[in-house]
């Protein structure tokens, strides 16, 4: 036992930093009955809770670590793990059937070079309907390419659980601002918010926050706490009320100002000018290197952004 818990296994004492680090040692089979559970939930079906525990074992032994003092935390950082308390909630007796008939099963990638290597088996409540390749959500991943597939269960969540698909946030240019000076860069004045969009599910590579004095760039799974911890790097970016102000930039990067109600309009290569931003006050240009840029059409003191992701 160790404050309001119990645990299978030894409990080793460390001090640390003048504290004390407690580590429970537990066989991975007996973790996992503490795992799967808190992760999937108790209510699933037998094979739903076996992939779970594949997983989930897969993640764990990919996480071992000669040099660290601990492999694996029990919160959502790796894994939740409630402990010998865990196995003995409802349903749980299922999680532990699936454990033991899935026991030593782990997932491998292949190489020629390398030979077999466990598979960190990244898993999440849900993807807003594509999973994206590894080297794009996060740096130093590149050794084991899982690639982006389609996921159209998500939106099966629309109907029991939506607020765990869809979300919304929103920002006014002096917190875009803040953000930047958090980061450690005085941009002046908010411009405008330029993003680089993955062709595998449309999640952001690159943001970039411009402004009259400067920029700051975040890139890849970051963008999330780069914002303030958004739920997920799939969005899409609106502007809310404005003034009517445009800001564009040339192929030298000057920025120019313009203050028009008219539809900005732009021409194809077929020479026909159609509404870039059709009336909402947004408007994008997309260069050659598929680069998207969002325009703001707001002043530092007026409006804010929506943000809607998945």
């Amino acid at each position: 036992s160790f404050g309001s818990g119990q645990y299978r296994g030894a409990l080793r004492l460390e001090p640390v930093s003048g504290n004390v680090m407690a580590i429970n040692v537990v066989d991975i089979e007996k973790y996992l009955y503490s795992v799967v559970g808190k992760e999937i939930g108790y209510g699933v079906g037998e094979e739903a809770l076996k992939a779970q525990a594949v997983a989930s074992r897969s993640y764990a032994l990919a996480s071992i670590s000669p040099v660290a003092r601990y492999d694996v935390t029990a919160t959502t950082s790796s894994q939740v793990y409630g402990g010998y308390l865990a196995e003995l909630v409802n349903g749980a007796q299922a999680v532990m059937d699936a454990v033991d008939s899935t026991a030593g099963e782990v997932l491998y990638y292949r190489s020629g070079s390398k030979g077999d290597t466990i598979v960190p088996a990244f898993f999440h409540s849900n993807a807003g309907g594509h999973t994206e390749d590894i080297d794009k959500a996060w740096s130093g991943t590149a050794a084991i390419p899982l690639k982006g597939v389609p996921s159209p269960e998500d939106s099966y969540a629309l109907n029991s659980a939506p607020n765990a698909y869809q979300w919304e946030v929103s920002f006014t240019p002096e917190e875009f601002e803040e953000i930047a000076r958090k980061a450690g860069k005085d941009i002046g004045e908010f411009v405008e918010l330029e993003m680089e969009t993955s062709p595998v599910s449309g999640r952001l590579l690159r943001l970039e926050i411009v402004g009259t004095e400067g920029s700051v760039v975040s890139v890849k799974d970051s963008i999330r706490s780069f914002l303030g911890g958004l739920r997920s790097t799939l969005f899409t970016v609106n502007q809310g009320e404005s003034d009517g102000t445009v800001w564009l930039m040339d192929a030298s990067g000057t920025l120019y100002e313009s203050s028009t109600d008219a539809d900005l309009m732009g021409a194809g290569t077929d020479g026909i000018a159609s509404e870039v931003n059709e009336g909402n006050g947004n408007f994008y240009a997309i260069s050659e290197s598929g680069k998207t840029r969002l325009g703001s059409t707001i002043t530092a003191s007026d409006g804010e952004i929506i943000i809607s992701g998945y």
